[in-house]
């Protein structure tokens, strides 16, 4: 394992979420204007771009700047703590409400789903968002896919897909409920991985080997306590559909431009590239952002490419407007960083603090002693629900409400009510935040998270050591439940249906565990859950009735 493969794979997929940030949703007049015409100065020069929809304002940018792919990718990245555990509950209710206040390019369900997790009765596996903008049973798009990396980067042996898909799994499952955006995500993992192990792209007949795990990942799901209690009877309910079925469609979606991959064989790598892109439709219309079909893209880049610079695959696809220029780029520079030698030349913002949590990711990956980021308590903090109140003045100092303190810097851009000005965190990354343009001044400091040395346990360097998935699962249940006891919103205010939900999520959690023959740890894990969520006895003692019912066939009225 090389921990420079793996600095490698973070700043070069960082650099083509910058050049591919540059170009999206736009066309050739679009890129000229954004670039004052200097189209040659590509990665090179400042560019503007308006954000903050059409009541917004046009912002300078930097070279190098970064969107959502890498914001979301380095939350996804500070969630993983020093164990080798994905903090879901860190990221579902710390990281992505407090990410809509420097979202930068956000997509529409990303978005929608970091607004639901707001709510207090909706955790980590239960975002079962519907609005008028997105669907979260239908949400298929490559949100997920984009920030999955850390999850391979940190896993302690790259050729073994176990060690990394559970956890792929849960962080998509938080955003995205349609298998296609599930898969996308499981297949880019699998790609990046074997990248890593072999050090060279993933050629085109080794793409079907990744379809026996994707078929498996409703396996991975059963064997997740909370997905088969709580989230899979929901999401049949919402979405009146079988998930296994999906799943099997969504493989024949792969094999399909698998097959159409191989019929592009002439023309030179840029030519084959869009030819295949437009033959897929993932040029204009619905679904360029398709999970499926960007994390294939994603893939063909990285093998068209591979005797080529980097830096000209990255610009060839950033190139081709009407795709999803900066997902596909960013994933295909994950892919091509693996397998090179050196780093970009081109500037690349906080590339400092890229390399650092890669450096961190590849610790924890050996099992040597490693940070992590500690957050706020969820029994204390709660993400305000106005994103114009995430940042807020205390005193002289500003702070990003659950993150950390951030120092502001250079202009300030202001429409009507909102004012956006570039600042830089605490821990070392710089964010384009935004706040209230008549202040939002708090009379208490607001809570912040902080990077914090911890020795790795003996758990740890077994799981480091063992390729036996029973191995990492066993203490990513344990301190993933320590995490749920600790830090479980408490929901002082319930809303007026949180009995209704309650009592749902009691009888489901029986039903599973009844299904599973009454596993003495998995009836401690929902107990836990529910004193934690609900903080009332009434509840727990529901649950020990229906329980107590169930085991000694005894009916429930």
């Amino acid at each position: 394992m090389s921990e420079q493969q793996i600095i490698n794979s973070s700043v070069w997929a960082a650099l083509g979420d910058a050049l591919g940030y540059v170009t999206e949703l736009g066309d050739e007049s679009t890129f000229a204007h954004r670039l004052n015409g200097r189209t040659d100065e590509w990665g090179k020069s400042s560019w503007r771009r308006k954000i903050g929809g059409p009541y917004g304002c046009h912002v300078e940018f930097t070279p190098g700047t970064y969107s959502d792919d890498t914001q979301l990718r380095l939350a996804v990245s500070r969630s993983i703590n020093s164990e080798g555990v994905f903090q879901k509950e860190a990221f579902a209710k710390i990281e992505l409400p407090v990410w809509r206040s420097y979202a930068l390019g956000a997509g529409v369900g990303s978005t929608s789903a970091a607004e639901n997790l707001v709510k207090a009765n909706v955790n980590w596996n239960s975002n079962f968002f519907n609005n008028k903008n997105s669907n979260y049973c239908k949400g298929g798009g490559n949100g997920a896919a984009m920030r999955i990396q850390p999850h391979v980067w940190s896993a302690p042996d790259w050729q073994h897909p176990h060690l990394y898909l559970s956890d792929v799994v849960s962080n998509s499952i938080i955003t995205h409920g349609h298998a296609r955006g599930i898969l996308g995500a499981a297949f880019h993992a699998i790609c990046l991985a074997m990248t890593l192990a072999n050090k060279e792209p993933l050629s085109q007949p080794f793409w079907n080997e990744t379809l026996p795990f994707l078929k498996g990942i409703p396996s991975i799901i059963e064997k997740d306590f909370f997905l088969t209690s709580i989230w899979i009877p929901q999401w049949q309910m919402q979405s009146k559909d079988d998930f296994a079925a999906q799943v099997s469609e969504v493989v024949d979606e792969f094999k399909t431009y698998f097959k159409v991959f191989l019929q592009h064989k002439d023309g030179s790598p840029t030519e084959r590239y869009y030819s295949f892109a437009k033959s897929i439709q993932a040029v204009g219309g619905r679904e360029i952002g398709s999970a499926v079909k960007t994390s294939v893209l994603a893939s063909a880049a990285a093998l068209l490419f591979k005797d080529e610079a980097p830096v000209d695959c990255l610009r060839s696809v950033s190139s081709l407007f009407g795709s999803d220029t900066d997902t596909i780029a960013t994933m295909a520079g994950a892919l091509i960083g693996a397998t090179v030698a050196d780093e970009p030349l081109l500037p690349i913002q906080d590339k400092d603090y890229i390399e650092r949590e890669a450096k961190r990711l590849a610790r924890i990956a050996r099992g040597s002693l490693a940070e992590s980021f500690v957050y706020p308590s969820l029994l204390s903090w709660k993400s305000p629900r106005a994103t114009l109140d995430i940042t807020a003045r205390y005193g002289e100092d500003f702070y990003v409400d659950g993150l950390a303190k951030i120092d502001f810097f250079g202009r300030e851009y202001h429409n009507n009510t909102t004012t956006w000005q570039w600042g830089k965190l605490a821990f070392g990354q710089t964010i384009l935040a935004k706040r209230r343009r008549d202040g939002c001044v708090v009379d208490f400091q607001p809570a912040d998270g902080r990077y914090m040395a911890v020795e790795p346990t003996k758990t740890h360097t077994a799981r480091q050591s063992s390729h036996d998935a029973t191995t990492r699962a066993q203490p990513s249940k344990q301190i993933n439940q320590a995490f749920l006891l600790d830090n479980m919103i408490v929901n002082k205010h319930k809303e007026k249906s949180s009995s209704d939900a309650a009592m749902e999520d009691i009888f489901r959690l029986v039903a599973a565990i009844e299904k599973k023959g009454f596993p003495p740890e998995d009836i401690g894990h929902a107990y836990f859950y529910l004193s934690s969520k609900y903080r009332d006895y009434f509840y727990l003692s529901e649950f020990i009735s229906l329980l107590y019912k169930k085991q000694n066939g005894i009916k429930h009225p």
